[in-house]
């Protein structure tokens, strides 16, 4: 009867808006480098603040391209914003890569933080929202203290990596827990408020209908196109590489899919309690292997190609059933849009595959192979995403 119980709250599906879950996996970015932090300082092990720069980056990238946020405020999401968006989601891709590239990131880390003066001078200069949330009280008292709470901690941020060292610096860590905190309680009063107004969390209308699966799935393609570029240098000798901070960053882009649109290597799933567990785990396995790049490599090279694999085969798995399944001819321009999407998916099949395979057994893909197999990997995503949308605006008219 337990069991039964526990079972059935696992597969609940619980009331989660994105926004609140990129806040809460940011607190937990902070928490889990401040926790590192402490033992870094007093010289237990190496600290890599590459990896914590790249997470962060990546992470003000994907609410920028999926909700629209950026760190001077909501904007609708244009052209121009996913192409900031894809901008700060490369610098963050590449300080997790090269531990040599690190002054580009911190500085624009610092421009993310800084961006936290301009929205408290918004904050409190906006009188009419200020009016109908005092009318409002309850709840949005809470928004209003710990809205300002984050953007003075932002700043405070900002003010450390001024200091070249500041990021590794003891008070840091103290720094870094109390936004932590503060980002879990902004995230428990937006899921409340998202909660009593349905459709307040919709995205401001822009240039692009993206969802946030498809943010992800841009995101990641930049990320396979440019780490696979990247190898190719690496492969020679002439770029420093860390090989733990990439594993953990593809950890988190994992964790972020099932966050966001409950996309797993084995397919879509539900995004109830059990899936959210998994991808808190993903997420900290992932922001750890970016902090202590050495400890997590070898189950993570493990763990990365197996579900390469999986992914693969399960996707050529769908294909072949396709291919088989007889079905009514569409309208041309559908089918002929079908047809492409069909070729797309066995190419990531087959793809996935191989790179799964160089995981497993390194020595038998080069390293230059393996980063072109990503590159095209990546390619290969950012023409799902186009033919997606391509699809979604057929299927309007």
């Amino acid at each position: 009867m337990e069991s039964s119980r526990l079972m059935s709250s696992l597969l609940r599906q619980p009331y989660l808006p994105l926004e609140a879950g990129i806040l809460g996996l940011g607190g937990m970015i902070l928490a889990i480098a401040a926790l590192l932090l402490e033992p870094a300082v007093r010289g237990s092990f190496s600290y890599y603040v590459n990896g914590l720069y790249g997470l962060l980056l990546v992470l003000f990238a994907f609410q920028m391209v999926a909700l629209g946020k950026t760190p001077l405020g909501e904007f609708g999401r244009s052209f121009t914003l996913l192409a900031g968006g894809g901008a700060i989601a490369a610098v963050g891709v590449a300080a997790c890569c090269i531990p040599s590239f690190q002054q580009i990131p911190r500085l624009v880390l610092l421009a993310c933080f800084g961006g936290g003066l301009v929205l408290l001078l918004r904050l409190l200069t906006e009188r009419e929202k200020l009016r109908q949330w005092r009318a409002l009280g309850g709840i949005f008292r809470h928004l209003f203290i710990s809205s300002s709470a984050v953007y003075m901690l932002s700043m405070l941020t900002a003010l450390i990596l001024w200091r070249e060292e500041g990021a590794l610096a003891g008070e840091a860590a103290g720094v870094l827990s109390l936004y932590a905190v503060v980002l879990f309680y902004l995230a428990a009063v937006l899921r409340k408020i998202y909660f009593l107004y349905p459709g307040s969390d919709a995205p401001k209308a822009g240039g692009t209908d993206l969802s946030a699966a498809q943010a992800v799935l841009l995101l990641l393609s930049l990320f396979m196109i440019l780490l696979g570029l990247l190898l190719v240098p690496v492969s020679l000798g002439w770029l420093p590489f860390s090989s733990g901070a990439q594993l953990g960053l593809l950890m988190v882009f994992f964790s972020l899919q099932m966050l966001a649109a409950g996309e797993t290597p084995l397919g879509p799933f539900p995004r109830n309690w059990l899936l959210l567990g998994c991808s808190t785990l993903f997420a900290a396995a992932g922001i750890i292997s970016c902090l202590l790049p050495e400890l997590l490599v070898a189950p993570l090279t493990l763990l990365v190609g197996m579900l390469n694999i999986t992914n693969g085969s399960v996707t050529l798995r769908n294909c072949w059933r396709t291919a088989r399944k007889p079905g009514e001819t569409p309208p041309p321009p559908l089918a002929a849009l079908g047809a492409r999407l069909f070729k797309v998916q066995l190419l990531l099949g087959l793809l996935a595959l191989l790179f799964g395979t160089s995981m497993l057994l390194p020595g038998l893909v080069p390293e230059m192979v393996t980063g072109l197999i990503l590159a095209a990997n990546g390619a290969a995503l950012f023409g799902l995403v186009y033919l997606l949308l391509k699809l979604e605006t057929l299927l309007r008219c």
